[in-house]
Parts: C-alpha cells; sequence; structure tokens
C-alpha cells in the first residue's frame, strides 16, 4: 500500500526542481538536447526555505498533534539528542566523505497523526515522527535515538546529495517526477548505518542507553536491519568498555507522561 505520509511530499520534487533552478548563480551556456542539467548547488538558507514549503504541503495534509505539552517534550528531546551529534571531522564520518552542516536555523521537531510507521527528514532541519511509529516505542532513550537518526541525516545532507545528483545529471524537464520518487524511497543502507551511528554517538554522549534504540531497530526489522543491528552492537561494545551514564529512571517517567499526553 502506498503510504500517505510520504505520499503528502509529492510536491516536493516541483518545489525542489525550482529550488535548484532558482540558485543558479549565473547563466550557464545552453546543453545539447537531451543532456544533463546544468550542476547548482543549495544553500543552507535556500535548503531551509524548501524544507519549510515542504512542511507547508505535509501538516496541511496530514493533522500535527498540536498539543503544546506534547510539541514542548518532543523538541526538548528532540534539541538534545541534536546537541549532542558528532558534527566534528572525526568518528561519524559521512557517506563519501561530505561535509556536516548544520541547519542555519536549528532543527524543528513535530508529531503527526498517521497511521504509518514514519518519520520523514527535511531539508532545513524539519524532522516529523507519525504516532503510529511513536504507539511502537517503548522509552524516551528510543525516541530520541529516532530523532538523533534523522538529524544526522540532515547533517550529512543525504537526502541534499541524492537531489543535488538529479540536478547534475537529469535534463531540466525531467527531475520533478526524479525527486518525487526519491521522497517515496526510503535512503540505501550506507546512509541508514551512518545515521545510527550519529544517533549511536548522540545517545551515549547525552547519557542516554544506545542499546534501547539496538533494539527498536532490530524489533522494526526490514531487509537491512540485520546488517544496521550488526555494526551497532559493535560500536556499543566499544561504549560499553568506556562505561555508560544510566539515567533511565527519570527518563522513563517522562516517557510515560509523553506518551499519555498524546493519547496512544
Amino acid at each position: 500500500m502506498k503510504s500517505k505520509f510520504v505520499a503528502t511530499l509529492a510536491l516536493a520534487g516541483t518545489l525542489m526542481a525550482m529550488a535548484l533552478a532558482g540558485c543558479q548563480s549565473k547563466p550557464e551556456k545552453p546543453s545539447a538536447a537531451g543532456s544533463a542539467a546544468p550542476a547548482t548547488r543549495m544553500t543552507a538558507d535556500r535548503a531551509h526555505q524548501v524544507g519549510r514549503e515542504i512542511s507547508e504541503i505535509l501538516v496541511s495534509k496530514e493533522k500535527l498533534l498540536d498539543s503544546d505539552k506534547v510539541s514542548l517534550y518532543a523538541n526538548r528531546v528532540g534539541q538534545y539528542a541534536a546537541f549532542h551529534l558528532d558534527t566534528g571531522p572525526k568518528n561519524m564520518k559521512c557517506v563519501g566523505g561530505g561535509e556536516k552542516v548544520l541547519p542555519p536555523n536549528g532543527f524543528r521537531f513535530a508529531l503527526v497523526h498517521s497511521p504509518e510507521k514514519e518519520t520523514v527528514a527535511l531539508p532545513g532541519g524539519f524532522i516529523y515522527i507519525s504516532d503510529a511509529l511513536l504507539a511502537e516505542l517503548t522509552s524516551e532513550d528510543q525516541l530520541a535515538g529516532i530523532f538523533a537518526h534523522e538529524a544526522t541525516n540532515v547533517v550529512c545532507q543525504h537526502g541534499m546529495a541524492r537531489m543535488q545528483k538529479v540536478a547534475d545529471t537529469v535534463p531540466v524537464g525531467k527531475q520533478a517526477p526524479r525527486y518525487e520518487r526519491l521522497w517515496k524511497s526510503t535512503l540505501p543502507v550506507r546512509f541508514k548505518m551512518v545515521a545510527d551511528r550519529g544517533a549511536m554517538m548522540a545517545l551515549y554522549n547525552g547519557g542516554y542507553s544506545p542499546a534501547a534504540y539496538i533494539e527498536l531497530v532490530e524489533k522494526m526489522g526490514g531487509p537491512d536491519s540485520a546488517d544496521r543491528v550488526a555494526a551497532m552492537k559493535k560500536d556499543f561494545a566499544k561504549m560499553q568498555s568506556k562505561g555508560l551514564v544510566d539515567t533511565s529512571k527519570s527518563r522513563a517517567a517522562r516517557f510515560a507522561d509523553f506518551k499519555r499526553m498524546s493519547g496512544v
């Protein structure tokens, strides 16, 4: 069944095609018929603008969980997790050695009503989780892990890298359908494993339990979950050898209150 949650992002293709065309700094020589579009680059500010425009499409189609307490809790957890991301050159490296870029206007975390167990990370740091996925979580650690995973995708520009490839190789008139297919597809496993490592490090640095996030990925399954879990368990063994901080009791109480407020 086609995901309604991700299907609402179909207009992202047109928006992204317009955005990449609009960020061209100077005219290029006309390309031969059927050749790829001239290469263009998205600035961080433009990425934020595009992410905000796509967010408006998303929230117009899917109802936000607009409780102030829910929003406050989700953003506190998300911001705390994002604060502990490894944004330096060591430890967690992006696919292909890409540059890590923090969204200039920070991250925004929100929940939407959807029967699909999904998350979406948009350019500019807009991150959404569905209440169907939230219902599967058993701890604040797992919520922080999901937020840190998606924030790592943003910092490593994983979605932008795939869109940029379309901009560089596909003729302008044919770009929008390709962008739409990107939004409806999942990231390659190599991207997921980088985001997993980023999530694990953020959890470890923030005093959360990386084991809880591993448990969630294992529980959710999927064709690439075994490889992801195996890689994370290796990282976790190294973390255990250095010592872990246990703040589980206070986090368990916060998360229980959060789920009650969310009504899931």
